[in-house]
């Protein structure tokens, strides 16, 4: 089976799943209703504060939803009868990874594009600072979602049981995840944005390495 075959039969899984599809819908309508608890001002943009509540919500369903689909394939032995046939092991974690990452991207693109919206409506126009920080607050959503994704493919590899693994998942995946965005800027170092997304990059593709590395010594 081809890699690109195996992202699409995942993608159309997850998309279909009941908790995708309550982020495509619920996340905008979160939006709707926050931002009538939000302070008018045309110095804050409304997508800006947002988009740091989505990537920590969508962060955590995204690892949840990774976590809890591995752990019960290996318990049902999906894999005793899925290796049989001429597939990597690898391409297996590698397009669930992408499939559930641009499922939640898409969740995250409607819900900035419906807050950009509503600053629009808010403010009357988008100032370039509004929309720089609309961009900065995507960028850091996505690498959110990237290293929430790995961290949700190696718990569910290395966990036993499905709430031992949404308990690694709530106490240590999202405090890990936070450190890893936001410790260059409370360090106060240059280029601190930049700096947060290589390392994202960097981070999620040495833990979906080092899953993958597990996975294949695995015995199915």
């Amino acid at each position: 089976m081809k890699f690109g075959l195996l992202l699409s039969d995942e993608f159309n899984g997850f998309y279909k799943s009941k908790v995708m599809l309550a982020m495509w819908i619920g996340l905008p309508l979160l939006s709707l209703i926050l931002y009538w608890f939000t302070p008018s001002t045309k110095e804050m943009s409304f997508s800006f504060f947002f988009a740091s509540l989505i990537a920590s919500f969508g962060g955590t369903l995204a690892s949840i939803m990774l976590t809890v689909n591995i752990i019960h394939e290996i318990s049902r032995k999906v894999y005793d009868l899925f290796l049989i046939r001429p597939i990597k092991r690898s391409d297996i974690l590698i397009s669930k990874y992408f499939a559930v990452f641009l499922c939640t991207a898409i969740a995250i693109i409607l819900s900035l594009a419906f807050g950009v919206g509503l600053d629009f409506v808010k403010n009357s126009a988008l100032s370039e600072n509004i929309l720089l920080m609309t961009a900065e607050s995507f960028g850091l959503s996505l690498a959110s979602i990237a290293v929430s994704c790995s961290i949700g493919i190696f718990i569910g590899i290395i966990s036993p049981t499905v709430l031992m693994g949404i308990i690694l998942i709530i106490f240590v995946a999202g405090n890990f995840t936070s450190l890893i965005l936001y410790l260059p800027t409370m360090l106060q170092l240059d280029n601190a944005y930049l700096i947060t997304i290589l390392s994202s990059i960097v981070f999620s593709a040495l833990l979906v390495f080092i899953s993958i590395l597990i996975f294949n010594k695995k015995q199915f």
